[in-house]
Parts: structure tokens; sequence; C-alpha cells
């Protein structure tokens, strides 16, 4: 489970990377924004490469310390939604699936009978 999320988490980062350089490409296409406009899309862009990056150092921690990543994971993953919005629409489900699987790969927690 814990591998799992791991590949996932990772998976999700990478993607939400890719997606972030997407949404600024096209808010950059409109030539009619002015200069706050094009602020507040560049603070949006910075603030999803951090969510993204956490959600990476969720993934990496899953392996260690489950608890912990899945909830840097699950905060990520909400994070990223609220940020760039129809562009998290596949890191969202990724993030929450590697939240799911860490949670599940914690000690203590049987996963068979």
């Amino acid at each position: 489970m814990r591998a799992a999320a791991l590949v996932l988490g990772v998976t999700g980062g990478v993607v939400g990377v890719l997606a972030t350089a997407i949404m600024l490409g096209f808010g950059g296409f409109n030539p009619s924004r002015d200069v706050e406009q094009a602020a507040r899309l560049l603070v949006r862009g910075q603030v999803a490469i951090a969510f993204t990056l956490l959600g990476l150092v969720g993934a990496a921690l899953a392996l260690a310390r489950p608890t912990l990543g899945a909830g840097l994971l699950l905060m990520a993953a909400l994070g990223f939604l609220t940020t760039v919005s129809w562009f998290a629409i596949i890191t969202t489900p990724l993030f929450l699936m590697a939240a799911f699987f860490a949670f599940l790969g914690r000690k203590g927690h049987a996963t068979r009978p």
C-alpha cells in the first residue's frame, strides 16, 4: 500500500507541474490581461507549485511515516484543487488515492485478516 502511495503521489506531482505550466500558458495567451490579472495568475502558479511540492514530500513520507504522508497528500490535493481549478482534474484524484493508500498502509492497521 505504501509503495502504491509513493507511485501515485510522484505521478500526481509530475502531472501537477505540467498542469500548472499549462494553466500559466493558457493565461498568457489572453492579450486583454492587465498587470494585476497577470500578477494574480503568477501567484496562483507559484502556490500551485508549492502544493505540488507538498504532495511530493507527502508521497516520499508515505513509506516511513504513512499517517503524516497521508495528511500532507490530502492537504496538497485540496490546496491544488482550489488553486488551479479545472487544471487539477488529474492531479487531485491521484493525490487523494495516494493519501488513501498511505493511510491504509500505516502500522497497526490490519490489511489482511
